[in-house]
């Protein structure tokens, strides 16, 4: 049986330090990032929202599908849901950050984007 051991975080702001009882530094993330998803961040929903839009809008190998799907969409050759589908066959699992890459926030992020083809269209 492993010993809890205290891991502290030093936040961008360095009056802010997050400390967690893990057993291990694994245990450790895992909760940063369960924590990082229940709270707003940088305007998005959570950390993992943001984390995802992140990688959708600036990774060329993700955002080309995501867009081209959005734009198929918004020119009524397939539906909205054919789209999503489509994108969670093709994008990865998580994100190279380790945040899940949802059907939710996949469809939250595709109907703004969709929304974007059809108002410059």
């Amino acid at each position: 049986m492993m010993n809890s051991q205290v891991f502290c975080v030093l936040g961008v702001d360095t009056s802010q330090t997050d400390c967690i009882m893990a057993d291990t530094k694994q245990q450790m993330e895992r909760q940063q990032v369960n924590n990082k998803t229940a709270q707003t961040y940088n305007g998005h929903k959570n950390w993992q929202f943001w984390n995802v839009s992140l990688w959708l809008n600036n990774d060329e190998s993700m955002y080309y599908p995501f867009s081209e799907a959005a734009e198929q969409v918004a020119y009524m050759r397939i539906t909205r849901r054919q789209a999503l589908d489509l994108l969670m066959d093709s994008l990865p699992k998580i994100t190279p950050d380790g945040a899940e890459i949802t059907r939710e926030i996949v469809r939250h992020y595709l109907n703004d984007e969709i929304d974007e083809h059809i108002k410059h269209s």
